[in-house]
Formats: C-alpha cells, structure tokens, sequence
C-alpha cells in the first residue's frame, strides 16, 4: 500500500534527522542494533562464484527474517506494520531519502519482498551505498539492509530497537547475539 504524500515526508525528514545524519547509516537513536546478516562477496571473482561457494550464506529464509520481526513485535506488543525506504549514497556524497510503501509483517507473503525488489532494481551510482529499510509504524524498531563496496559486494542486514527487540530476532533466527 503506498504511503500518503505527507506521511512519507515526515519520515523522510525523521529518518534524515535520526538515522541518516550525515548521508550514512548512525543509528544512535535506538537502543540497540545488531547484525543478522553480513557477507563481503568481493573475495570472489563473480558472482556466481560467490553464490556457490560463498561459505557465509544466510542460514535463514526471508520467510523466516520476516517472522523473526514478526514474532519479536507480538511478543513486545509493537505494531506489526511499517514503511518501507531506500536511501541511496551517490558517489558517497549525495543522500536520496525515499519513502517507497507501506509493508505490513501478517501480510503481503511475509517475506519482506519490498527490500529484495528496492536493493535489486535501484542501486547508488558512482559506487556509492543503497539502504533499504523496513521503519516500524511508531518507530520502535527497523531493519535495513545495506548494500556498499566495490561493484556492491558486501551485503549487511540488521536489526534495530530494544535491545529486548534484538535479542528475539536473534533468538528466533538461531544467531548468536552481535550487537553494536
């Protein structure tokens, strides 16, 4: 569901002021945030390379991270509902801020698919970092995925908010805790 012009604009302006300050991720406004997922694929000479051999792959399924946020925000009692981003880094430099739908966990094949289909079909010119993002309808919680380096090679999901929050993505996800 598409985000109202004026509602996308307040997030756009809260997610410039509280997360993006200086054109990259700083999350210094949530308790906690820690690493679900991280892998550098410029230690292969391609990408089918990477994608057969890779020995960091995500032992978990988009189903599975986004009922992992699910069942994180019913036990905590937090909306299930948020909206999805993407902020583009050209050339490190220049930060778009861009408020793409509204994205609701119970719904819409519970696989966070808006965040696969932002990070695959736009991408930051000039080598620059692309984050797409999921920002909980209260915000009390996020996750990104950030996609940064050489030919966009490394490939970061986190989760932010509580460090309660985390720990359940965590927990549900079967990772050990990472949190920074």
């Amino acid at each position: 569901m598409d985000v109202n012009k004026e509602n996308s604009i307040e997030i756009v302006k809260w997610l410039e002021n509280n997360i993006f300050l200086n054109g990259f991720l700083e999350d210094n406004y949530f308790e906690a945030n820690c690493v679900v997922y991280d892998s550098d694929l410029s230690l292969y000479d391609s990408i089918l390379e990477a994608v057969i051999h890779c020995p960091s792959y995500a032992r978990f399924s988009a189903r599975e991270l986004n009922d992992s946020i699910l069942n994180a925000c019913q036990i905590l009692n937090l909306s299930t509902i948020g909206n999805c981003f993407i902020v583009y880094v050209h050339d490190n430099d220049v930060r778009i801020v861009e408020v793409k739908e509204e994205y609701d966990l119970t719904e819409c094949g519970r696989k966070l698919y808006p965040l696969y289909s932002l990070l695959s079909m736009n991408r930051s010119k000039e080598g620059g970092v692309t984050y797409a993002g999921l920002l909980g309808y209260k915000k009390e919680w996020m996750i990104t995925f950030t996609l940064e380096g050489e030919g966009e090679s490394r490939i970061t999901i986190k989760s932010h908010g509580s460090e309660e929050l985390c720990k359940l993505v965590l927990k549900n996800l079967k990772i050990e805790p990472n949190f920074s």
